[in-house]
């Protein structure tokens, strides 16, 4: 005695499909069509809402060399940079190294 077919809607176009009882999972979607357009909509809403994350958890800052503004995404080690430019870092640096090679120069006596 074999169980009838139940008719399911379609996830994605709300057309009514059969599929025969089984014990496994039913099935969401009318054709592999449907199951692709309900794919690529649920990877775009996921893309879109992880650039939304993205953009809240950029953080506004002031470079510490040009004491320019700059927005810039934390690291993943949640520190914020310091810095909105390479060029900015390694003129920073330079000037550490200066300040730091003049302390250890001999007083004139």
């Amino acid at each position: 005695m074999s169980a009838s077919p139940r008719s399911l809607p379609c996830k994605t176009c709300g057309a009514h499909f059969s599929q025969p009882v089984t014990n496994g999972r039913p099935s969401r979607f009318c054709s592999e069509a449907c199951r692709t357009i309900d794919r690529k909509r649920t990877r775009d809403a996921w893309n879109g809402q992880k650039a939304a994350d993205r953009e809240a958890a950029r953080a506004h800052l002031i470079c510490r060399t040009c004491q320019q503004p700059f927005s810039a995404e934390t690291s993943r080690a949640g520190r914020k940079p310091v810095f909105c430019s390479a060029e900015c870092r390694r003129a920073d640096h330079i000037a550490n190294l200066r300040s730091w090679r003049e302390s250890r120069r001999p007083e004139p006596d």
